[in-house]
């Protein structure tokens, strides 16, 4: 099975998808929720595999293949927002909530100290709430 890699980002109001390797041309999809995403991109793909001809693509045409997803940081951070709050996070990472509020909507990027610092803080969080669900 053929992994193909998957970029998310998130752009103004809704996730961005790309695939550029593998696959003979660039497929790009959007939508607002990630769930929504992963579908919009199943249907691209299947899409852009009935214009490939030859039989190096037989394996996009069949579906034997599998997404492999990188996540930008402001698309985690999106996702992480289903269950906690940029206040929470500010008070895990001690990062200013407005700092946070720039790197979750992709105005800004941050240094690869402030990044991991927002994810060990997203991590901190979701285990606190695991260790309150037992």
């Amino acid at each position: 099975m053929k992994k193909l890699q998957v970029i998310v980002d998130w752009c103004e109001r809704n996730y961005s998808a790309f695939i550029s390797e593998d696959v003979e041309g660039v497929i790009v999809v959007t939508a607002k929720t990630f769930p929504a995403l992963q579908s919009e991109l199943m249907k691209a793909i299947e899409l852009h595999a009935q214009d490939l001809e030859g039989e190096s693509f037989e394996w996009l045409r069949n579906g034997e293949y599998e997404f492999d997803y990188t996540y930008t940081l402001s698309a985690v951070m999106q996702r992480a927002m289903l269950y906690t709050t940029i206040s929470a996070l500010s008070r895990a990472t001690g990062i200013r909530s407005s700092q946070l509020t720039r790197y979750a909507t992709a105005l800004s990027r941050p240094n690869r100290k402030q990044h991991d610092r927002v994810l060990v803080g997203i991590q901190s969080i979701g285990e606190a709430c695991k260790a309150c669900a037992i």
